[in-house]
């Protein structure tokens, strides 16, 4: 019986060309693209799930409210891990990380080793996380590793890793001890080598106020994860780590924040929406084009259910029951399906390269790809739902007497459906239109917004083993051909991580609180940076600027300074004055609102660890630069890598997933308004069809090539209209949340939904009016002796 079914469908797939052909390719194309997009959405969906305990595990941030500025920081104090374990109930273990960032230089066998991500982790990291152990054993001492999969091949090829002396930065040996797998793509932890946490504890420097790591109270310096019992609220959690601290009582500007550690990668440390916002968006952006195509297959199998009607008929004069026509229908539609699951699998294969370059992603079609079968299962579960079973129901409905004296008709019911369906397709359009236009302008307008400072043709590098030398190396850089100005600061301009609340201040109230980004510089960098002053005066490279500070306009304003210049200031104990005020600029991306700043001095002959030098060249003179920046570097730091960025680059970086954002809605909005013409194109060469008589009739009659088709134009335009004022409210709603997400954005102009509105109307127009100029160019004595 189903063999028969599936028969009667290739015939009336090879019977009707045309239509089949906009049927299978736009269902193809509408399954492609909506089972990318499900793939995306559950790899970004899992990350971190794969822990045995992922359910119980919490990572741990605080946030600090000084005015308007607020700071959330991931990193907490060393003494907290250990105090929350003893005193909080609920918490089971806890587990701290540190970046190994000291170790630049791994070298085994002679051979040196760069860019390896290495960590300091407590012992209980083993037993939280699930990272299994494929041979050896964990730490034994402090001069024992634990190394990855990748890592161990990498190093010693085809050997045991196991056993084997690496040595880091010329001086320190460590013995391999055991072999974990490597972490998954989906993990939001990654290292290659992992050190005994006890590492860090016996180097710490003890001072006046921490003897030790575990009693350290004033750095916030280490991701820090807590294992919670089954029942445990981490909101009471949060509240008993803010009493913590010796002495402290809980404050409205510090929240302590317990996120879940499946929550990390989409949402912020604060737990406010993150990346889950653009998860959201292309997960409606997949159901939405798989539900354009569902449309054009609903729409053309109705329109053309007259043609069958008397096929109808005759079956069920003959005996046919309506199940069996309504199993008849489905299975047709099932073998559409088929062949459009084998098309868009075709698509997927060739644009999967694309779209992993697109995404960032490393997705791929196989058989034990379980996200691409569920995705598939899920978008061919919901295409037969949708499309499949309404035509299946109309067409099996027919009275057969009527359809055999050919008195069957649609009704208004189902006409106004269709014509819903089509309103339905174009709303959907039209709204990632102004969508497209709407990230473009956003993005168009953070790559033009004035900055505050000049970052064209400006690279920084770190200096590694040179940084004793920078004076004399400043002097030398600046001689250098191609190079209009050096200077350095001990942060990246665009990601600030020195943040402090121990500052005080001239006429400081005791409820007053500032939690302020600082960073260090010499004169030279504000020449290069060509940083605004609005008060005040620059650093002199003289011993007394180690007493300065200059603060920006932000700063100024919160500690309620009109006039700063010649106030005292502290910043880390460190009494001085201020005398400068630099013009606000912006450090962090448009998401962010401008925080306080401060400069203190850190040039001269001595400098802080991790200074930066900054160059300022010309574009056409940018390589020799760079090439001079090289051999000062390797003078130093030998064979190690030499690494540098231009700021225009990092900028570009701060915004990757934003401008990602704004490509993959131009395709999406291209698709689906590809597809959603297919159908609308299908619909009109049907309806051009059942009227060629009445067009020669007109014809005849005196009607002109603009007359027919402004007629047979006219409704499909009416229903685009209809969408297209459907489409506004909704796109508004959506951008203006999207927009939230910035702190400095633009408005959303009336003009947006002209054009948007202009260019839905144009593309249904040419594609409606290319058929309809086809029909009324057709000869009248041709029309009317068709049948």
């Amino acid at each position: 019986m189903i063999s028969n079914y599936l028969r009667i469908g290739w015939r009336n797939i090879r019977r009707h060309k045309l239509y089949s052909g906009i049927n299978i390719g736009g269902l193809a194309l509408g399954l492609a693209v909506g089972i990318l997009l499900l793939i995306w959405v559950q790899d970004e969906l899992s990350f971190d799930r794969f822990h045995k305990n992922g359910k119980s595990i919490y990572s741990l941030s605080v946030t600090f409210k000084s005015g308007s500025d607020v700071q959330t920081w991931g990193a907490m104090p060393g003494a907290l891990a250990p105090a929350a374990v003893k005193r909080i109930a609920g918490v089971e273990s806890a587990v701290r990380m540190s970046d190994a960032w000291q170790i630049s230089k791994y070298t085994y066998d002679n051979k040196d080793f760069y860019d390896i991500k290495g960590a300091y982790v407590d012992p209980a990291f083993f037993s939280m996380f699930s990272f299994p152990l494929l041979k050896g054993s964990l730490f034994s001492n402090n001069q024992s590793i634990v190394i990855t999969r990748s890592a161990a091949k990498r190093y010693f090829g085809t050997e045991d890793a196991v056993g084997k002396m690496i040595q880091a930065n010329g001086k320190d040996n460590y013995t391999v001890n055991g072999v974990i797998e490597d972490f998954p793509r989906n993990s939001s932890i990654q290292c290659d080598f992992l050190f005994p946490f006890d590492i860090l504890k016996k180097n710490f420097g003890a001072g006046d106020n921490w003897k030790s790591l575990d009693g350290d109270w004033g750095d916030f310096y280490y991701a820090t994860y807590l294992q919670l019992a089954p029942g445990t609220r981490p909101d009471k959690v949060a509240e008993q780590l803010a009493l913590l601290r010796p002495e402290s009582k809980l404050d409205p500007k510090v929240q302590y924040n317990v996120q879940p550690l499946y929550n990390v990668h989409l949402y912020n440390p604060d737990q406010s929406e993150g990346g889950i916002k653009i998860v959201r968006i292309f997960l409606i952006v997949a159901i939405v084009i798989l539900l354009i195509a569902c449309v054009n297959y609903v729409n053309l199998s109705t329109a053309r259910a007259m043609q069958r009607a008397g096929e109808i008929g005759v079956r069920k004069m003959v005996g046919a029951a309506r199940r069996q026509l309504f199993l008849q229908f489905l299975w047709e539609s099932v073998l559409v399906f088929v062949m459009a699951l084998a098309l868009a699998v075709l698509i997927m294969l060739v644009v999967i390269p694309f779209y992993n370059d697109l995404t960032d992603k490393q997705l791929s079609l196989s058989a034990n790809n379980m996200q691409m079968i569920i995705a598939i299962g899920m978008a061919m579960l919901l295409t037969l739902l949708v499309a499949g079973i309404y035509p299946a129901v109309l067409l099996s409905s027919f009275d057969p007497l009527r359809t055999l004296k050919g008195r069957i008709t649609l009704g208004r019911s189902n006409i106004s459906f269709r014509k819903a369906l089509v309103v339905l397709q174009f709303v959907i359009a039209t709204v990632l239109i102004i969508s497209t236009l709407v990230v473009g302008r956003q993005l168009q307008y953070i790559r033009s917004k004035a900055l505050g400072y000049d970052k064209e043709n400006v690279f920084q590098f770190d200096l590694g083993n040179a940084e004793p030398h920078f004076a004399s190396l400043e002097q030398e850089m600046a001689a250098m051909p191609g190079v209009h100005g050096v200077g350095g600061a001990t942060q990246n301009l665009l990601d600030i991580g020195n943040s402090t609340g121990d500052t005080k201040w001239d006429g400081k109230t005791a409820d007053q609180s500032m939690v302020i980004h600082a960073i260090g510089s010499d004169k030279a960098f504000f020449n290069v940076m060509n940083f605004k002053l609005v008060g005040g005066v620059n650093f002199t490279d003289s011993k007394a600027d180690s007493g300065h500070y200059i603060i920006n306009e932000t700063a100024a304003k919160l500690m309620g300074m009109n006039d700063a210049v010649g106030k005292r200031f502290s910043l880390w104990e460190n009494e001085g004055i201020i005398i400068g005020v630099v013009k606000d600029f912006h450090f962090a991306s448009l998401h962010e609102r401008i925080g306080p700043l401060v400069f203190y001095y850190g040039g001269g002959t001595h400098v802080p660890t991790g200074y930066r030098m900054y160059v300022k060249t010309s574009g056409k003179d940018a390589q020799k630069a760079i090439d001079a920046a090289t051999k000062i570097y390797a003078r130093y730091n030998g064979d190690h890598p030499f690494h540098y960025s231009f700021l225009d680059a990092e900028l570009d970086r701060l915004y990757r997933t934003d401008q990602r954002t704004g490509r993959l809605f131009n395709y999406f909005a291209g698709i689906a308004i590809f597809i959603s013409c297919l159908g609308l194109f299908g619909l009109a060469t049907f309806a051009t069809a059942q009227r060629v008589k009445e067009i020669g009739i007109r014809k005849v009659l005196g009607a002109s090539v603009t007359n027919i088709v402004t007629l047979l134009s006219s409704d499909f335009l009416k229903t685009v209209m209809i969408a297209i004022l459907l489409s506004v409210p909704i796109a508004w709603y959506m951008m203006h949340k999207w927009l939230e997400d910035y702190a400095y954005r633009i408005g959303i102009d009336w003009k947006i939904f002209v054009m948007a509105g202009s260019l839905a109307v144009l593309i249904a127009l040419f594609t409606v009016s290319f058929q309809a100029i086809k029909a009324a160019l057709l000869n009248p004595v041709k029309s009317l002796k068709s049948e």
